[in-house]
């Protein structure tokens, strides 16, 4: 049994106070992850041929989690996941998945060429069909060897489902031509991702409202249990995305007494629409340097939770971290989350190939956190 969080007991109680003061608005310092418990990122060499296999995934992130806590003092707490990649709910709705050498596991084409075809659309076998059962399989052997937190694998929102079952060409024109049917395949996507969740979350032994890590920050009790991704807000009207995904989003939300949503880049004109979702209590945003949207973001927050501000390491960690100083100032409401990948940096609003030690990144970062 991997008791990882009995010996770190103290740490992890002191971590939970901190990001619990974030969530309430009243820490007076940085709250922020170093995170390099990675799975497929850029120049990582490590990552095993059979990674799939859940003894093998279970092993490669016990070890990056056993270092992580012996040498970075940081606010990670230990969290298992199931990583499949972002097409799992697809999957089981036939969409192929390409498992590329050293990469994530990618969706490959559509199932939906018609409009009419959303109307073919049936409930999945939750427990045979598509990526289902593998991320099934993997969360009952994490459960089963140790004492670790382990999330509900990767979480995309019910657009990005609809999108990779359509492709984003054929949605667009269906919003114009096609109001209904593009409801009705939101409503089915929501519907099948809210029985998804609560699947794991039986295996797991979770009560809907517990449980929910965006990007390896465990979200406080009081603010949800599901955390999911919406990469595409930044490539829509905001007209489009009030009518076609905030309803759904909310009662995704609902369904797990609240939680979190993260995007990409730059989603300007979603802003208010996001942060004034029934049960929004965080908000998940790789910023690219953005410091003004985390600024927006945070204000729009208050009262309701926190803004976690992510981005992978930079080219220099102690410009990114003076700018954000100087265009954010007030630090209360907000995490910080820096993600190693060592082949690929943030240089200003666009990433580069570049590379850096696992080791010089954590140590850079690790010195502006703690002198910010």
């Amino acid at each position: 049994m991997f008791d990882i969080m009995q010996r770190y007991e103290k740490r992890i109680s002191n971590t939970r106070e901190r990001l619990k003061a974030v969530w309430n608005r009243q820490n007076d310092e940085p709250v922020f992850i170093i995170s390099d418990v990675n799975y497929a990122l850029c120049g990582q060499s490590d990552f095993p041929e059979n990674y799939f296999e859940p003894s093998v995934m279970f092993d490669y992130q016990k070890n990056k989690i056993e270092r992580h806590m012996s040498e970075i003092d940081d606010d990670y707490i230990p969290v298992f996941h199931p990583w499949y990649g972002t097409a799992v709910v697809p999957s089981a709705l036939g969409i192929n998945v390409r498992f590329l050498k050293g990469m994530d596991p990618s969706a490959s084409g559509t199932v939906l060429s018609d409009v009419n075809d959303i109307k073919k659309l049936r409930v999945p076998d939750f427990k045979h069909d598509g990526q289902f059962p593998d991320v099934l399989r993997c969360l009952k052997y994490f459960r089963e060897n140790t004492d670790a937190p382990i999330c509900v694998t990767d979480t995309q929102g019910p657009f990005n489902i609809a999108l990779t079952l359509a492709g984003a060409e054929n949605i667009f024109i269906w919003m114009y031509e096609e109001k209904m049917l593009v409801h009705e395949l939101m409503e089915f996507c929501t519907h099948i991702l809210i029985q998804w969740i609560n699947t794991q979350k039986n295996v797991l032994e979770l009560s809907p409202d517990k449980g929910a890590y965006p990007h390896a920050i465990e979200l406080p009790e009081g603010f949800g249990g599901v955390a999911f991704s919406d990469d595409d807000a930044g490539v829509v009207s905001e007209v489009l995305y009030s009518e076609f995904v905030i309803p759904y989003n909310e009662k995704l939300l609902k369904a797990f007494s609240g939680g979190t949503m993260h995007f990409c880049g730059s989603a300007r004109q979603q802003l208010t629409s996001i942060t004034g979702m029934k049960g929004i209590g965080g908000v998940n945003n790789f910023c690219m340097s953005d410091f003004e949207q985390i600024l927006e973001l945070n204000s729009l927050m208050e009262g309701k939770g926190a803004v976690m501000a992510c981005d992978f390491n930079a080219v220099d960690p102690a410009a990114y971290c003076a700018g954000f100083k100087n265009t954010v100032k007030d630090i209360r409401g907000i995490v910080n989350g820096i993600f190693i990948a060592p082949d690929m940096q943030l240089d200003g609003n666009k990433y580069v190939y570049q590379t850096k030690s696992r080791d010089e990144a954590v140590e850079q970062y690790l010195h502006q956190f703690k002198n910010w």
